[in-house]
């Protein structure tokens, strides 16, 4: 009427190393799952600071061709001012040479530090019904961290008449 515990022993002697099959299973699952984690982690953080050094570029070139605007072109008491004149092509590439080179901003702000932009200008003299002159000013911001360098440009066209 006793029950023989001989098949109890036979079941738990079967069941020995499953554990560690289950370990191993977990551990060859979960460590390139973890690995990819942190890559994507990684190229998380790498794109932000891309983000935010090209936006602080694109701020360093608007802030250049503003004040370029601002205190060379058109001053609040003055004349207008004058750049390189246009040769007939309207290109851009023409206006990226030596003659129409205005100059280069370095910047000293807090949110601009290891930014400069580098400025330059043309302008064509307007006949008919658009009199005056037309200049096309280019701006390009670049900021450079270590040793990444990050670059953006604006093209602003104004006119006065």
């Amino acid at each position: 009427m006793f029950l023989k515990h001989t098949g109890l022993r036979y079941y738990k002697k079967n069941q020995s190393g499953t554990i560690l099959m289950v370990v191993v299973f977990i551990i060859v699952i979960m460590a390139p799952l973890g690995f990819a984690l942190t890559k994507l982690l990684a190229n998380s953080s790498s794109g932000i600071v891309t983000e935010v050094y090209g936006a602080r570029a694109h701020f360093a070139a608007e802030s250049a061709a503003e004040v370029f605007l601002a205190n060379h072109l058109f001053p609040f008491a003055g004349t207008t001012g004058s750049c390189a004149s246009r040769q007939g092509n309207n290109s851009l590439s023409s206006l990226v040479d030596g003659s129409t080179f205005i100059g280069t901003y370095t910047f000293q702000a807090e949110g601009l530090t290891n930014c400069q932009a580098k400025l330059y200008c043309d302008e064509l003299d307007l006949t008919g019904v658009y009199s005056g002159k037309h200049f096309r000013i280019l701006s390009q911001g670049e900021c450079t961290v270590s040793n990444q360098f990050f670059s953006r440009q604006i093209l602003i066209e104004a006119r006065d008449n």
